[in-house]
């Protein structure tokens, strides 16, 4: 089977270096998590880390690693503690604007140049994973069960699939390291299911 790259490089690499930089004390993968906003600051409040789910599926996130995926969720609820974002539709657009902001403060401030076409992408990513999501539960009742699949048909049928492969030469990279497989072969073979 082949390795199955993230979901958005850009923003892997800005979820890592934006976790750290937010929170220089780390985070703790804890089992049980916390699961309301009282139960994250209460946390917060006893251990000064953010408390994460150790959940990972390598097949249903939007990131390849454990590291990745467990990172962007201390980054996410570290929004809801610190603006005190409540678990709902207003508190999640909130959060979803600490985490723009950020991104774009990482971008400007990045000491990996990326181009706008890139940023603009994982911006793209980021807005679905935290709104869309969101946006798909109210309509259908249930978030939905694969967030990887989810973001990849989006992306494909906003034909924004591919990801700019001008930021690579900035990073060191070829686009064959960026998309180690075709993210369009993928979401096709999910849904042709």
């Amino acid at each position: 089977m082949p390795t199955l790259a993230h979901v958005d490089e850009t923003l892997a690499i800005a979820t890592m270096d934006v976790t750290r930089e937010i929170m220089p004390q780390g985070y703790r993968v804890c089992d049980p998590s916390p699961s309301t906003l009282e139960e994250c600051v209460a946390h917060f409040r006893q251990h000064g880390t953010i408390g994460v789910d150790p959940w990972f599926q390598k097949s249903a996130s939007i990131f390849s690693t454990a590291a990745h995926t467990h990172a962007f969720s201390a980054w996410h609820d570290w929004c809801h503690v610190k603006g005190l974002c409540t678990f709902d539709i207003p508190g999640e657009r909130r959060v979803d604007e600490i985490m723009q902001q950020h991104l774009a403060k990482w971008w400007v401030n990045s000491r990996k140049p990326v181009t706008q076409a890139a940023f603009d992408r994982a911006s793209t990513v980021l807005k679905m994973f935290n709104l869309g999501r969101l946006e798909y539960w109210l309509a259908y009742g249930e978030a939905p069960a694969n967030p990887r699949q989810f973001l990849l048909g989006y992306l494909t049928a906003k034909d924004r699939i591919l990801v700019p492969d001008l930021c690579g030469p900035a990073l060191g990279l070829q686009k064959a390291d960026l998309l180690p497989l075709d993210l369009r072969n993928e979401w096709t073979a999910y849904h042709d299911r």
